[in-house]
């Protein structure tokens, strides 16, 4: 295969040092997200041309880039000398059912994974173990913010107010997480009024996104799914679309968040999303048993269950997912020693005292945590570092 290519490859490092609010980055992708990838413009491949390139910044427009890249639609024929299939759907009917699963569950407010993530906490016990996994993160975040402000303020960087206003709204928002998860291993019952108001607060929105807004998510997937995969049945093969590779990076995630693993199969990985969301939430199992055959699965599941049996011994996803979960383990490792130092070092008078929780102010009441939310995941679709790549292969119209 001959692959076009590739004029630069960076890395956006939005873990530690919050790369993806930095002015530069910020001038390719206002509002901080990640990824973001950067491509010419169709009318400036032309070997006389002088090539101009834009950021496409929105998930689905670079998966849907991607595709067209790869496929015989590339403008250019320096994609491959072997051109895969489409995964866009061909018909009007699968169009449909694939812009319901990714634009509205997929991609909606109630089944993000970000918010999720942050709100992965129900209760004291669960509400410390994640704070050590998030406690550093965010005050490497707010850090970051608290730099590009002061360099805004001593002009050390020309930025608009607007720019400016995107950093004040960001810093706030991560500092009211902040300022829940530094009290962490304070139980509820010890906690001052306000302190214990805003932890109040923050689980009746995490029991609202879990037990209610991830379980329609769920409901309305299930049934959505022609099975195994999201536009084709059993007996057509394997041949996977846009939406199965949306619906396989979002279903690790929260199999991920649930407690589960890449390694474990569709009804194990099922379950504990169940007992996860809990209330006595199910699936419904309506994927047939596959027969009698060695190897053949004798009992119906869910077609979330059959989804996951199906992708997950793919040789892309278990590159993906399978490496990236060894590495996630080894981050939560380096995670806790680094709370841990951080303990240690505040009783020791090293670093000032963690932030105190006195004076947080919370959105609607509705849901309290909803707008801060939204304001401090916002930038975060994945975690971590990313590539910036500018593939000169396809180009993307000019608007």
């Amino acid at each position: 295969m001959t692959c076009s290519p590739i004029s630069f490859n960076a890395n956006v490092d939005c873990r530690s040092t919050g790369e993806n609010f930095a002015p530069t980055f910020l001038r390719l992708n206002p509002k901080g997200t990640v990824p973001t990838l950067v491509v010419p413009l169709q009318k400036t491949l032309g070997p006389d041309t002088e090539s101009r390139y834009r950021p496409i910044t929105d998930t689905k427009a670079i998966v849907e880039f991607l595709d067209k890249g790869r496929s015989v639609m590339s403008r250019t024929n320096t994609t491959s000398d072997a051109p895969a299939p489409a995964l866009a759907p061909a018909t009007i009917s699968f169009s449909s059912t694939s812009a319901t699963i990714i634009d509205d569950i997929l991609h909606s407010e109630g089944g993000s994974p970000n918010s999720l993530l942050y709100m992965n906490a129900r209760d004291d016990a669960q509400l410390k173990a994640l704070a050590v996994f998030l406690f550093p993160f965010l005050k490497s975040r707010h850090e970051a913010l608290s730099g590009f402000i002061a360099e805004a303020s001593n002009e050390q960087s020309h930025l608009s107010q607007k720019t400016k206003a995107f950093y004040v709204e960001k810093q706030t928002s991560t500092q009211t997480l902040l300022d829940v998860f530094s009290k962490a291993d304070v139980a509820t019952a010890a906690l001052d009024a306000t302190a214990k108001a805003a932890r109040e607060d923050y689980f009746a929105t995490a029991k609202t996104a879990w037990e209610a807004d991830l379980k329609e998510s769920l409901t309305k997937l299930n049934g959505e799914i022609i099975g195994p995969y999201c536009l084709v049945p059993a007996p057509a093969g394997d041949q996977i679309s846009i939406a199965d590779l949306h619906l396989a990076g979002w279903l690790a995630r929260i199999v991920s968040l649930s407690g589960g693993s890449i390694s474990e199969d569709g009804d194990t990985v099922t379950a504990k999303v169940e007992a996860h969301i809990g209330g006595g939430f199910q699936f419904p199992k309506e994927a047939p048993a596959t027969g009698g055959a060695v190897g053949a699965r004798t009992t119906p599941q869910s077609k979330l269950a059959a989804f996951w049996d199906a992708i997950k011994d793919r040789p892309s996803f278990q590159r993906v997912y399978a490496e990236r979960e060894v590495a996630q383990t080894l981050l939560r490792q380096c995670m806790r020693l680094t709370a841990l130092w951080m303990f240690v070092s505040s009783i020791c008078g090293l670093r000032k005292s963690r932030p105190s929780a006195d004076g947080l102010v919370f959105g609607n009441s509705a849901r309290p945590f909803g707008p801060d939310l939204a304001a401090a995941t916002e930038s975060d679709q994945c975690g971590g570092s990313f590539n910036v790549t500018c593939i000169q292969s396809f180009g993307t119209p000019e608007c």
